[in-house]
């Protein structure tokens, strides 16, 4: 018997600290502010839109700023690439 997969529709959900999984969602602002791990499990995802808040909000912010310079374009570009890659067992913390 297999599971059906719940469907979140037409929500401002913030991913910080929370787990999902096996849900879809439609239609909804998934927002990040950088107060905890998130955990998508087996997730689908519609038409929504990504947001950012509080720390992460700081971070994309000084990130877009130091990519206007190109003393530090080459730093976040890296950081991008880094992203692109995957982090595996490494961590962002130094």
């Amino acid at each position: 018997m297999s599971q059906e997969r719940k469907t979140v529709g037409s929500k401002r959900i913030a991913l910080d600290g929370a787990e999902y999984k096996d849900v879809h969602f439609e239609g909804c602002e998934l927002l990040v502010t950088g107060a905890g791990p998130t955990r998508l499990i087996n997730c689908t995802f519609g038409e929504n839109e990504l947001g950012f808040d509080g720390a992460a909000a700081r971070t994309i912010d000084t990130l877009t700023g130091m990519y206007a310079s190109d003393l530090f374009k080459p730093f976040v570009e890296a950081v991008i690439d880094r992203i692109k890659g995957g982090l595996g067992d490494q961590k962002w913390q130094m």
